[in-house]
């Protein structure tokens, strides 16, 4: 044994602390370690399976908020589709011109309003009608009480186009129909409870015709209403469809239901 005061001269001693020493830091830190390193894993696993929830919640919340956003009647309002509104008012007045000028039984007062509808959607077509029926009233007074017709023929050629009602000869069979009956039922009340059945229009003269041998005022106006829009409306959905057939596929797609008139590609065989 050494005294306090005594050194190991050969050291043996003090190599064997420190390598007792080292070898319990040494295992420490090998603990330490893989603690470290079973931490880290449990913290990427956890950050990777809350990131796929939440990316997943995003994706839902994204397709669900652009679902409803389908609906909102703002979207339709685009600033294309304003500027349209004008040409398709000016469109109407010039059809409705020709209507009277030629005292012709077709009204053709349905173009504008079928194009803006088609392309931009129900409630700009909606208001296109509107406005265009005010904007005629300006020389005939009669064609104000018809805002209502106008303004349901918008809708119902709008939601028709959303609904690609336009792209088939069936379809086109069934939007006639459908955009015929819609003007029938909202003309008619008009035409009898305000003007007694006669208008100024050219069509009424068949319809007083009618009424002179004997007929119903309710099914001369109706028939003859029926009749005259059918034609009417087939002139306005293909004049309509002309117009659009020739207009670039680079404008179409500005319009909110302009992709639905856009020929695909056919794809090249692998």
């Amino acid at each position: 044994m050494f005294s306090e005061r005594e050194e190991d001269p050969s050291g043996v001693g003090r190599n064997t602390g420190n390598k007792m020493l080292g070898e319990v830091l040494l295992s420490q830190y090998k603990v330490d370690l893989e603690t470290k390193l079973l931490w880290l894993r449990l913290h990427f696993v956890t950050l990777v399976y809350c990131n796929k929830n939440i990316n997943w919640k995003q994706k839902g919340r994204v397709f669900q908020m652009s679902e409803k956003r389908k609906h909102l009647i703002k979207d339709d309002f685009s600033m294309l589709a304003l500027l349209t509104i004008p040409i398709a008012v000016a469109v109407n007045f010039v059809g409705s011109q020709i209507h009277h000028v030629l005292s012709l039984p077709l009204f053709l007062d349905t173009i504008g309003t079928f194009f803006v509808a088609m392309l931009c959607g129900p409630w700009v077509g909606a208001l296109t009608g509107l406005i265009g029926n005010l904007v005629l009233g300006i020389t005939n007074p009669s064609a104000i009480p018809f805002a209502l017709t106008s303004v349901a023929v918008g809708l119902t050629a709008g939601f028709l186009a959303r609904a690609k009602m336009f792209d088939r000869w069936w379809k086109l069979v069934i939007a006639i129909l459908a955009t015929s009956l819609v003007s029938t039922i909202t003309s008619a009340p008009i035409a009898v409870l305000v003007f007694g059945g006669v208008t100024s229009s050219a069509d009424s003269l068949f319809a007083a015709t009618m009424m002179a041998s004997g007929v119903n005022i309710w099914k001369a106006v109706i028939g003859t209403s029926l009749l005259f829009t059918c034609i009417d409306r087939i002139i306005a959905i293909v004049v309509t469809g002309l117009i659009i057939k020739v207009i670039p596929a680079r404008t179409l797609i500005k319009y909110n239901l302009g992709t639905n008139y856009i020929k695909k590609s056919p794809t090249k065989a692998a």
